[in-house]
């Protein structure tokens, strides 16, 4: 209960008012993310994690985008945990890193993260990521 109410306060002193709601399939159109990617997708639908929406390529997939409320510790947090050579810095949003399957990026207390279902991480496919991320972080206000 302690625990709650000092998450609850801590959340609460950096924000005045809550975070709106971010509607992940709102971030990018599909022709944004067609462009940046390379490759076609089909409109975005709800996905199956929470705040998601997911884009499909008969060729290559699935994109998830997630929109979220984060707390900036635990960004920071996952962000080490990912180790190193996934930092991107603070050339987008006010932080970011790439997983094993995306890019994380972190505007304030918002939560963006774009994920593939590709198996590796190629260099064009980072820089899709981050250019879909300096494009998205702007959006999460």
């Amino acid at each position: 209960m302690l625990l709650a109410l000092t998450a609850l306060l801590v959340g609460s002193a950096a924000h005045a008012q809550p975070p709106r709601h971010v509607d992940p399939c709102a971030v990018f159109s599909q022709a944004e993310l067609a462009s940046a990617l390379g490759f076609s997708l089909s409109a975005g639908k709800p996905g199956s994690q929470s705040n998601s929406c997911e884009y499909s390529s008969p060729a290559r997939g699935t994109i998830t985008v997630r929109a979220s409320a984060v707390i900036p510790q635990d960004f920071a947090d996952t962000k080490q945990s990912e180790g190193p050579n996934s930092n991107i810095g603070t050339t987008i949003g006010d932080d970011a890193f790439f997983s094993t399957k995306g890019i994380w990026v972190r505007k304030g207390s918002r939560l963006l993260v774009i994920q593939t279902s590709d198996k590796a991480l190629t260099p064009p496919l980072r820089a899709a990521l981050v250019s879909l991320g300096k494009l998205g972080a702007p959006r999460l206000r």
